[in-house]
């Protein structure tokens, strides 16, 4: 196998319905536009789960439209400009970061389980100035407010009113819409131009922030519509009811969860809160068709009593992505809820999104599923050479859903980004003869936690600065429910270590130091990123060049494990 493209790629249609005008900018794509992929019948609406209140395209568009005029009066927000969004999924979300867009801005998407120091860090990261951030957020980093490196009369509250911010996003809307003569600021701004400021670690390294443009994004919505409408997979179509549960500040719930159901007129069940019962009464309540799930909901699924309790019928397709997924687990998904297409996907913040999809009844189970129309595939052994059907390697693409980089980071760009804008993805994968893709793991090292992405370097770093840790390195190890999590080795400074290790061993004193290292990192990071374990070491082993050799530590741990 040299290079494999899209199935049926010969002289198909693809290439025609992936045409965007250069002038086409997201929210203009979404609420106006007309495309052949876009079906003309069906009233697509988000449904506030915990109250049932639906928001009709319509009303999406007024209110983007009066919220963008707000921003545009009151915080000169404009073309260029980056406004960080902070806040579990909300039915506003999307009017917000089409407002932005509308006048020509960029927005950011943040964890709301961010520490203040990773907020921060991503405030700087992308040059941020303006963030809106839900009232939770806001409760939670209060005091802390000062730090954030924004004034606060450039911060907006999403979610209830409190008497301490001078603006939230309703009430700029209905001052908006109680306007005079309000003045349409919007602007032709999209094709090329950045969109949306992802963060990612890429194949390695630190948080990145990707560059996505407006063609990229819609181009990736394009490219699953196709892929949907050829392949018999159910539960898109106008009327269907897809449950939120992925965050819309993962790229995968913005495009995929968010965009791409919107775009096929179905409906949106917006919940702000994960809770595995909570959607179980959900999906009986709203009588959901559509899941996209991570692998810890899909063994919840398979093994919380609670599911053989509700009527789940409803289902016609339930999509796991975000991390590998085994046949067996696959399998045991289909058993526990029979009426439903169960599948995969895969993608890369880097592509905009999804790459590959199984079609609705024939994939075998574990695969990823095939490329996305459009999109080429290579598949690069460790030797350089290209590997034939069957055998693995690094995964390379091509798509015209491509990001146009990393802001500022001109190394990390060449890395991922080659020539003819090949990505290399980082990770380990086969494709057979008939064209599924699986995917086993991460060539480098970036950890998959319940489908976020953590990096071993950033983690380092927070352990480097405990007073008492000299060296550091940190893994990913197996877990059932998270698919992996972070455990770390940590060489002491010889004051700590002769406490602990000295001719009084102090069994206690060791434990207590795990303990305190543990909470300084924990509370510099978001709950997902918590390290696991921590084992003291006399050294770290490392490359001629001062690389870590993961590989070594793995075997270290699975020897000690295999111990007990």
């Amino acid at each position: 196998m040299s290079e494999l493209y899209c199935p049926s790629r010969s002289p198909c249609d693809w290439e025609e319905l992936l045409q965007v005008p250069e002038d086409t900018s997201l929210p203009r794509f979404m609420l106006d536009s007309y495309h052949p992929l876009k079906p003309q019948q069906g009233t697509p609406c988000l449904v506030e789960a915990h109250t049932g209140r639906k928001i009709s395209i319509n009303e999406l568009r007024s209110r983007t439209a009066a919220l963008a005029s707000a921003l545009y009066t009151q915080y000169s927000i404009g073309e260029g400009d980056v406004v960080m969004i902070c806040s579990p999924n909300h039915v506003d979300y999307p009017i917000i970061v089409w407002a932005v867009h509308s006048l020509g801005g960029i927005v950011t998407l943040s964890n709301p389980q961010y520490t203040k120091h990773e907020l921060l860090q991503q405030a700087r990261l992308t040059r941020a100035t303006l963030l809106i951030l839900h009232s939770s957020v806001l409760d939670a980093i209060s005091s802390d407010i000062a730090h954030l490196g924004v004034p606060s009369s450039r911060i907006i509250s999403l979610g209830k009113r409190d008497r301490l911010w001078n603006y939230t996003i309703e009430g700029l809307i209905e001052r908006a819409e109680h306007r005079k003569n309000p003045v349409d600021h919007s602007v032709s701004v999209g094709g090329d131009r950045v969109a949306l400021l992802a963060l990612s670690s890429g194949t390695t390294g630190a948080p990145k922030a990707v560059k996505l443009s407006h063609r990229g994004l819609i181009v990736n919505i394009l490219q699953m519509a196709a892929h949907i409408k050829r392949s018999g997979n159910k539960g898109f179509s106008p009327g269907d009811v897809a449950l939120q549960t992925l965050p819309f500040f993962h790229v995968a719930g913005f495009v995929l969860g968010l965009h791409l159901c919107l775009f096929l007129r179905m409906s949106v069940v917006v919940t702000e809160q994960y809770d595995f019962i909570r959607m179980l009464e959900d999906i009986v309540r709203f009588n959901v068709t559509t899941l996209v799930i991570v692998p810890p909901q899909a063994i919840s699924l398979c093994k919380h009593p609670a599911t053989n309790y509700f009527a789940l019928n409803s289902l016609k397709k339930i999509f796991i992505g975000a991390a590998p997924v085994s046949a067996e687990l696959q399998r045991s998904v289909a058993t526990a809820i029979p009426n439903a297409q169960v599948g995969q996907l895969y993608g890369l913040t880097e592509a905009s999104c999804t790459l590959t999809m199984t079609h609705g009844s024939y994939s075998s189970p574990g695969s990823v599923g095939q490329l996305l129309p459009g999109t080429e595939a290579q598949v690069v052994k460790l030797d350089g050479t290209l590997a034939g059907f069957g055998e693995r390697g690094e995964l390379y693409i091509k798509t015209p859903s491509v990001a146009l980089g990393y802001l500022d980071n001109i190394e990390a760009t060449n890395e991922t980004f080659r020539n003819d804008n090949w990505i290399r993805t980082g990770d380990e994968v086969l494709i057979t003869k008939n064209n599924e893709i699986f995917v086993f793991d991460r060539v480098k090292d970036v950890l998959k936690v319940r489908g976020f992405q953590v990096t071993p370097a950033e983690l380092e770093g927070h352990l480097l600065e405990h007073s008492d840790v000299l060296d550091a390195a940190v893994i990913g190890i197996p877990h059932s429910y998270n698919g992996q999590v972070p455990f770390a080795f940590i060489v002491l400074r010889e004051t700590a270590e002769q406490l602990i290790n000295g001719e009084e061993h102090d069994y206690d004193g060791a434990v207590v130091l795990k303990t305190d290292i543990l909470k300084y990192v924990s509370d510099r990071t978001a709950p997902y990123k918590r390290i696991s374990g921590l084992e003291f070491v006399k050294s770290i082993p490392k490359t001629s060049s001062g690389k870590v050799l993961r590989r070594t530590l793995r075997k270290s741990w699975e020897k000690s494990k295999a111990k007990l």
